[in-house]
Parts: C-alpha cells; sequence; structure tokens
C-alpha cells in the first residue's frame, strides 16, 4: 500500500459534504432515485471507512448483518461471503455519525419493503431495478467518478474503493487499537499484512479522525438501546 491512496483529513471532509450536497439538491429537486443513489454511496463510504469491509463483502451484506439496536451494534460479515470464505467477523460501530447514516439508510429501506435477507446496499433504479443486490464494479464506477469530481483527476486517479479500507486500518492502528483487533476487524489472513499499515500515513501526515473520543462504542450502545425502546416518531436524542 502506498501512502498517496490514504485519504487526508480535509479529502475525507470534502467527500462526505459532496454526498451531503447530492442527496439534498437531488430530494429538492424530486429527483429521488439520484438521491437515493447518493444516500447509498454515503452508506458504502461508511461501511468501508468505519467498518474496513471489501467492496465484494459489501454487496453481500444483508439486511439483517448490519445490527443497530441492542447492546452490540455492528456489521457482520457472513463466513460465505468473506474473502477466502475463511470466517465470519463482526465489526462494532464506533462512530456515531456513521451509526446514524447507516440507520437511517436502515430505514428507508425497510418502508420500502425490504426484508431481513434482502441486500443492505442495492440498486437504486426504478421499478424493478430498485433493491437487487448492487455488484462490486458498480460500486468500483461509483467511487472512481466521485474521486475525479470531488477531488479532481489528478488524485483521483490514485484512489480506489480499497483506498476507504486502507483508511480503517490505518486510522484503526494510530488511534490505539490492537494489531490483532485490527487483523480480526479487517479479516486479514495473518498479522504481518496488518503490521503494515504500522507506519502508513497520507502525503501530509495526518491522519482522519475517523472514530472521535466523543463517539466511543459505548455511547453508540446506549443510542442504540434508545433508538430500539423509542416510541415511532420520536426523536433520538
Amino acid at each position: 500500500m502506498k501512502s498517496c491512496e490514504l485519504l487526508e483529513k480535509h479529502e475525507i471532509h470534502l467527500i462526505l459534504s459532496y454526498l451531503r450536497k447530492q442527496m439534498a439538491k437531488q430530494w429538492n429537486l424530486g429527483q429521488n432515485i439520484v438521491g437515493v443513489r447518493a444516500h447509498r454511496d454515503l452508506v458504502s463510504f461508511r461501511i468501508s471507512t468505519c467498518f474496513g469491509y471489501r467492496r465484494s463483502e459489501m454487496c453481500q451484506l444483508r439486511m439483517c448483518d448490519v445490527v443497530l439496536v441492542g447492546a452490540k451494534p455492528g456489521i457482520t460479515a457472513k463466513r460465505c461471503t468473506t474473502k477466502g470464505k475463511r470466517s465470519s467477523r463482526f465489526v462494532p460501530f464506533m462512530d456515531k455519525s456513521a451509526f446514524l447514516d447507516l440507520q437511517a439508510w436502515a430505514e428507508s429501506r425497510r418502508n420500502r419493503g425490504a426484508a431481513d435477507t434482502d441486500p443492505f446496499l442495492c440498486t437504486c433504479g426504478h421499478g424493478d431495478n430498485y433493491g437487487r443486490e448492487i455488484i462490486p464494479r458498480t460500486l468500483s464506477n461509483r467511487w472512481k467518478k466521485i474521486f475525479v469530481a470531488v477531488l479532481g483527476p489528478e488524485r483521483g486517479s490514485q484512489l480506489h474503493t480499497h483506498s476507504l479500507r486502507h483508511n480503517f486500518c490505518s486510522y484503526a492502528i494510530e488511534r490505539g487499537y490492537s494489531l490483532v483487533q485490527v487483523r480480526d476487524w479487517a479479516g486479514h489472513s495473518n498479522i504481518g499484512q496488518t503490521s503494515e499499515y504500522l507506519h502508513s500515513l497520507p502525503p501530509n501526515g495526518e491522519l482522519p479522525d475517523l472514530f472521535p473520543e466523543e463517539q466511543s462504542h459505548e455511547s453508540i450502545v446506549r443510542r442504540s438501546r434508545y433508538v430500539g425502546h423509542r416510541d415511532p416518531g420520536h426523536p433520538v436524542p
């Protein structure tokens, strides 16, 4: 992995801002399908940068794999979907913003009739073209366009969907999580792969704060318990 494949802090902020503006703009114009697609892009960004999932694993996630209520909110990649089909792995929520983004997406999927066994990420076309399992190439093409649109052609050419996963591994280690924890979360076959991220930094030497202190796992657990028992329509504090 090259350092140029890591997103810098300001680049993370630019991408998030771009996606949220795209969502708001399209919905204001009444172009709901385009707005939903931008929402899906935001969610795929969160799953890769905050959970370290590969694009093929993201595409095979089911609604029941994303747990947003109870004592252990997080995402589980089933053994049959992981690289090499080694083992299932669970990654907890460590970012409150990611929790809220995935919660909003899950609610929109449920409102459109998604069942537990339906894809979490899905196609966003009209009619029968909505709700199908998305293919990895579609995610790659979407993210190549987003990188170029937000960061320009030169910088965009250095990045790909796996760059988002690199950010997860690098920052988790930089933040103090053990190599064993990151190995298990990332699904690496050996700890040597994980150790390659020990000294990886983006060009300016500053990693984005993906897991701020005030967005601890404990606070997300408290929030998920509240969400699971709140009255419909009651705002989350």
